[in-house]
């Protein structure tokens, strides 16, 4: 069997997960490849599409949804995408595959393209905007509801691009009937609420991890590696875009940490950031501002470099830095939302707090950097919950027979969306 794995960039969170399932792919014995529109093809068997015109072409189609997204006002800060057709579509037609495996495709494939593979498709769903408008995460239950002028968000103005985009999203997709995966029981609870994909199966299955890279280092060497000191508990926070996504939860972190450094935790704990850029302290601590670390080698390092971590999201779906960290030994204190609970077990593999909480984010993190033993009875838990859940080779069995039941049903599901 070929799976053709399609994603809009090779190195985003969604763009490793999608790597990390082609591998995942490959080592079950099935023919793998991955297409993406960015990237680097730094792993066999992944073919780039965007060329130096087709970046140009690319950066020009982005500024063109801008400035048309700019004319609604919706008063939050949720990252869109139009749908408009990509130049994926006539690629994966020319590879013919058995399975097409979608990822997070938005600039690669289009809302109306997807009828047209002409090929059984799975789906991973990386965030909502599968069951959405444009939006990629809402709070509003307008995917639930359905988007009608009369549910916007209080205030909203300017034409209503989320609604426009679902309708065209319901108009196409009445001929498309992808098997569904999501990497959560949060992100499967929506997709089963919502209109847009109503009483179809979903499966829930985690991201795959190769558990053999991602584990423990020395950490003395790891700290010396990004010239860290020796003799501080070290607290890691960061993401893409780490400090400028609300939905990240920074600005929940920051107000923990002036209620830490009131309690006098700066004087044995530091903070170390990556995903951002800056200098000098933050809220009293002193913060070693990384910027984006360039591999995952050099992540793995960083994970066993530090102490504890904190993932203050307000809305995620399954965050590959948690897992990720949690496989390497670090124990985290994460915001009891979206896929996080999935992976940290209150008390057990990890602590949770109420997302959007900073008394509560500072509390958990006070009993992390207050007890080293509870920090190493967690460390072992998590390693061990990463090993049962994420292993790239028991992920990769489950996609081999979830494949295997596409490509059998997909004739009754072409069928039943033609009639």
């Amino acid at each position: 069997m070929y799976v053709l794995h399609a994603a809009t960039h090779e190195h985003s969170g969604a763009g490793r997960a999608a790597v990390r399932s082609h591998a995942a792919t490959a080592k079950a014995g099935l023919r793998s490849e991955l297409l993406v529109l960015h990237g680097s093809a730094a792993e066999p068997g992944i073919e780039v599409l965007a060329g130096p015109i087709r970046r140009r072409v690319d950066y020009l189609r982005q500024r063109a949804e801008l400035a048309l997204l700019s004319l609604q006002d919706t008063g939050d800060s949720a990252y869109r995408s139009l749908g408009f057709r990509g130049p994926g579509l006539a690629r994966i037609r020319e590879k013919r595959p058995d399975i097409v495996h979608l990822h997070w495709i938005p600039g690669l494939l289009g809302i109306a393209d997807l009828p047209d593979l002409e090929r059984p498709v799975v789906w991973t769903f990386h965030d909502q905007w599968p069951i959405c408008g444009a939006e990629h995460y809402t709070e509003l239950a307008r995917p639930r509801l359905g988007y009608t002028a009369d549910n916007r968000a209080p205030g909203a103005r300017g034409p209503d691009l989320d609604r426009w985009t679902w309708q065209r999203k319901r108009a196409h997709w009445k001929s498309f009937a992808p098997t569904i995966v999501c990497s959560s029981r949060w992100m499967a609870a929506e997709v089963r609420a919502s209109l847009m994909f109503a009483g179809r199966e979903v499966h829930i299955l985690p991201n795959p991890l190769d558990t053999s890279l991602y584990r423990a280092q020395d950490r003395a060497a790891a700290r010396a590696a990004f010239g860290l000191p020796a003799g501080r508990t070290l607290l890691l926070f960061g993401a893409w875009e780490a400090l400028t996504d609300r939905r990240k939860g920074f600005h929940v972190l920051s107000e923990a940490l002036r209620l830490l450094q009131a309690r006098g935790f700066a004087a044995e704990a530091d903070l170390v950031l990556f995903g951002a850029t800056g200098a000098g302290p933050l809220q009293g601590f002193n913060t070693h501002w990384l910027g984006v670390i360039p591999d995952e080698a050099a992540m793995r390092r960083l994970y066993s470099a530090c102490d504890l971590l904190a993932i203050p999201s307000l809305q995620d779906n399954l965050p590959n830095i948690l897992a990720e960290a949690m496989a390497c030994g670090l124990p985290a204190v994460g915001s009891d939302t979206g896929g996080i609970p999935d992976l940290i077990r209150h008390g057990e593999t990890g602590l949770l707090a109420a997302p959007g909480d900073a008394a509560q984010l500072a509390g958990r993190l006070e009993q992390l950097l207050r007890d080293a033993a509870l920090r190493s009875r967690i460390a072992a838990a998590a390693r061990a919950a990463i090993e049962g859940a994420c292993d790239e080779r028991a992920v990769g069995a489950r996609y081999a027979d979830i494949y295997r039941q596409a490509a059998e049903e997909w004739p009754r599901r072409e069928s039943g969306t033609r009639h």
